[in-house]
């Protein structure tokens, strides 16, 4: 179902069927799921979530037990600073104060640019994308969501590695 980052180093992806896995990392470590443990922890999580979507007249969009959305409307800056990067960092210390786990957030306009700042920085940081070109320019197409095992080979036997190459 996932994995952690010490798994990722050997190429093991969130989602990868376990025998490819296996055959990635031999001395993988299986743990069985706590389904109830993560139900409870994403409930809290959740509560968090929607007590800022309120302060900030915002909504919270569920992707998963451990993903989320939150949508807020707020200033762009006070003093200079990012607004959102104090109110994503408070975010991140109620979960972990809550929880004792660790959050990973990212800040854009919209759900394709966050979500890939909040994979840019995991584990356990808050990236607000102030230049979408910059966030983009550095990244391969694998890295974007829908572009998985099979259809990578397609797009490099057309000389498509990197978002660059598509982006021109």
């Amino acid at each position: 179902a996932t994995c952690n980052y010490q798994a990722r180093k050997f190429g093991i992806r969130k989602g990868m069927f376990l025998g490819r896995a296996k055959k990635l990392s031999p001395e993988l470590v299986v743990l069985k799921y706590d389904f109830e443990g993560y139900q409870q922890v994403s409930g809290m999580v959740d509560d968090i979530l929607q007590r800022y979507a309120q302060e900030y007249q915002g909504v919270v969009e569920k992707v998963s037990c451990d993903e989320s959305f939150l949508e807020i409307f707020v200033p762009q800056t006070h003093d200079g600073v990012p607004v959102v990067l104090s109110i994503a960092e408070r975010i991140r210390q109620d979960i972990v104060d809550a929880t004792e786990c660790t959050a990973t957030i990212g800040v854009a306009n919209n759900k394709f640019l966050s979500k890939l700042a909040s994979d840019q920085v995991k584990p356990n940081q808050s990236l607000v994308v102030e230049d979408h070109k910059e966030l983009l320019k550095g990244l391969n197409l694998r890295d974007l969501h829908g572009i998985g095992y099979r259809s990578e080979p397609k797009l490099q036997e057309k000389g498509l590695t990197t978002v660059q190459d598509v982006m021109g």
